[in-house]
């Protein structure tokens, strides 16, 4: 290989990190601007009224105009199961027998 074509390759494979990493930075410096949080644990109606919740979801607002991360967790594990950007300003957690839906009102942009 000669070393131009090695100069072009190792130039491609920077460019196409540097295009990949753009969303990773950008979403892990979205996420460390959380400010306030609000949980919400299953309520009875969705989950049966028998047994604990199993799930609960945070709000938090992120900084950015009307930018919100939506995290659902494992109520009993506290393992994190979902997480997403929403860029709107409603805040509601509609829960229902077997899920639950945020911002049903407008479809998401972005992440």
């Amino acid at each position: 290989m000669t070393l131009m074509k090695r100069f072009c390759a190792i130039a491609l494979i920077l460019v196409a990190a540097l295009f990949a990493g753009i969303p990773y930075a950008w979403g892990l410096w979205t996420r460390s601007q959380m400010g306030e949080c609000m949980r919400q644990y299953q309520p009875a109606y969705a989950r049966g009224m028998d047994g604990p919740p199993k799930y609960f979801g945070e709000i938090c607002f992120v900084g950015g105009r009307d930018t919100f991360l939506f995290r659902l967790y494992d109520a009993k594990s506290r393992e994190l199961l979902v997480e997403r950007l929403f860029f709107d300003a409603d805040r509601q957690l509609i829960w229902y027998d077997g899920g639950v839906i945020y911002n049903m009102g407008a479809p998401p942009r972005g992440n």
